[in-house]
């Protein structure tokens, strides 16, 4: 029980650390492209996250059972995603 538990809350750190330098990259290379208008929200940081979920995708590939589900489990989020201009 100890050892899952750790593990949880290592997991939950490093998303939490995605999260918040991906929310920050985005800010930033939001407001050095975007000059003229004021943009707030939390886009960048749910890429960041999609993107680090597509990377683990790609590295682990091989140990995949079904891998017709796994994509579309993540192709699904980045779809509606980029359909509703996140």
């Amino acid at each position: 029980m100890d050892l899952t538990f750790s593990f949880v809350k290592l997991m939950a750190v490093k998303i939490g650390i995605i999260y918040l330098v991906s929310g920050f990259g985005g800010s930033v290379l939001s407001s050095l492209f975007i000059r003229d208008h004021i943009s707030v929200g939390a886009s960048g940081a749910l890429f960041g996250l999609l993107g680090a979920m597509l990377s683990e995708l790609i590295t682990n590939w091989t140990i995949y059972s079904n891998k017709v589900s796994v994509p579309n489990s993540l192709g699904q989020p980045n779809f509606y995603g980029f359909l509703h201009g996140y």
